[in-house]
């Protein structure tokens, strides 16, 4: 499989409601299992359960690599639906 982009999210369900959530984070990989694996690699990986999805969409450099949160995801999600829009 070619390297593309992975987006990884973390929660832990073991926390209070409305604390489960810690973060996301999208880095290149060429697989799920390698990406979850660059999260450690990279010390961005801060535990409990994890999901993820492959996608095909650049993404700008700034959102690359590291742990990002939901105001962060958001302002993401709008730069690339108006790049879409575009």
């Amino acid at each position: 499989m070619a390297e593309g982009y992975w987006y990884l999210s973390f929660a832990d369900p073991e926390r209070e409601t409305g604390t489960q959530y810690l973060g996301a984070c999208i880095v290149r990989a060429h697989s799920y299992l390698e990406a979850v694996e660059v999260t450690h690699v990279l010390g961005i990986n801060p535990g409990g359960a994890v999901s993820g999805a492959a996608f095909e969409q650049g993404i700008p450099v700034t959102y690359l690599d590291r742990l990002l949160q939901n105001t962060e995801l958001w302002k993401l999600e709008k730069e690339m639906k108006n790049e879409l829009d575009s």
